[in-house]
């Protein structure tokens, strides 16, 4: 049966020192097709370095996970379900953490060992970041590292009109337009950059942009 967590869990952030054996350090990674942002210990890996992490499981399915690594030991994964999807997963093995618009949280644990399990929660999943739910299309605009990159200017097109809007701090710009087909690029890379090739955003997601520094 799924056991249900509190919206306690989603407060605050903490730096996971015992999961890792006495991991010195912290990293941050913004997933916003899932909608969160983590921060976790150095020794983490395949998190932000995963070009799938935080990415639809298969095109369209509307599961999303980041999955971890630390010391070797595979931890349990988190995962992002949109309405009307299915994990096709064991129910026993899932977690429900939180709702945010049309997006539920989980936690998947196929693991048999209740103290990994305990301190991933404890450490990580109760210090989860989620972004607030994007109403219409937005498109984040991020450089090689995946830091964001503001005052870009984006293309946002469909097959008769084109819109543009420049990204904010967190490198985000959004577009107002009714539900459809569009494309979306960088207009003008900044200075020292190129820029990424398009990508088809989706209604309610993030699109995401790379623009590489020279």
């Amino acid at each position: 049966m799924i056991r249900l967590i509190g919206k306690s869990v989603a407060l605050a952030l903490a730096l996971c020192v015992a999961l890792c054996m006495g991991a010195v350090g912290e990293q941050e990674a913004r997933f916003p097709e899932m909608g969160i942002v983590l921060r976790f210990p150095e020794a983490f890996e395949d998190l932000s370095g995963d070009e799938n992490n935080g990415t639809e499981t298969a095109e369209g399915s509307g599961v999303y996970r980041v999955a971890y690594t630390c010391e070797g030991v595979e931890l349990p994964t988190l995962l992002a379900v949109r309405d009307g999807a299915s994990p096709d997963l064991d129910p026993t093995q899932l977690t429900a953490l939180e709702r945010r618009g049309d997006m539920m949280y989980y936690l998947y644990d196929a693991r048999d060992d209740a103290e990994v399990s305990r301190r991933f929660i404890e450490d990580v999943v109760a210090n989860i970041e989620y972004l607030e739910p994007i109403d219409g299309y937005a498109v984040r605009v991020v450089d090689q590292d995946g830091s964001p990159v503001e005052g870009v200017v984006v293309q946002f097109c469909d097959d008769t009109a084109c819109m543009f809007g420049a990204t904010d701090a967190d490198g985000l710009a959004r577009f107002d337009a009714a539900p459809g087909s569009y494309r979306t690029h960088v207009l003008v890379p900044p200075e020292g950059y190129a820029a990424d090739e398009a990508e088809t955003p989706a209604l309610g997601t993030v699109a995401q942009l790379i623009v590489t520094k020279g």
